[in-house]
């Protein structure tokens, strides 16, 4: 059962261009190596005893993103997932249901879904720029439901450090 619930934008990602696939979009340079001071940080929200689940759109910026959450914060698998990149909210309440173990999940996935997802769960609508993040507790899984802990966007992270 997931008790932490952690989502977060990808990182900055090169710009949109007509006639271009979006979901191979990748992350820059800047993407990455901001992302890499920036997760770390996200250590001091989580319970040790718990493990820690990740999820990810399929999009390559995003599943980039939850690389280097997987090797910052040790993470041994991760899980892809189209209800994330579609902004399919019933998939992803049903996809939750199916965790029976104890855990902490960090979803990576895209505005504005991150937003209306956040406002179903806690009632509020955040605006999540490239690299926020955004903690809740669970109170219920049918619906999902729980209470905003913790919104930081990149620039407070980088300035925890």
């Amino acid at each position: 059962m997931i008790q932490e619930l952690v989502f977060i934008r990808h990182g900055k990602a090169s710009d949109r261009w007509d006639g271009f696939d979006d979901s191979k979009r990748e992350l820059t340079a800047e993407g990455v190596k901001e992302l890499r001071k920036i997760i770390p940080s996200l250590k001091m929200f989580f319970k040790k005893e718990r493990d820690i689940l990740l999820w990810t759109s399929p999009y390559l910026r995003a599943a980039q993103t939850a690389e280097i959450i997987s090797e910052k914060l040790d993470v041994k698998k991760i899980k892809v997932f189209d209800f994330i990149s579609e902004g399919d909210y019933l998939g992803f309440s049903q996809e939750l249901v199916n965790v029976k173990k104890p855990a902490s999940l960090i979803l990576v996935g895209h505005a504005p879904y991150l937003g209306d997802w956040s406002e179903k769960i806690s009632g509020y609508q955040l605006p999540f720029k490239k690299g926020a993040a955004a903690g809740y507790k669970l109170n219920t899984l049918i619906p999902p439901t729980g209470e905003l802990l913790w919104f930081v966007q990149p620039k407070m992270f980088l300035r925890m450090k």
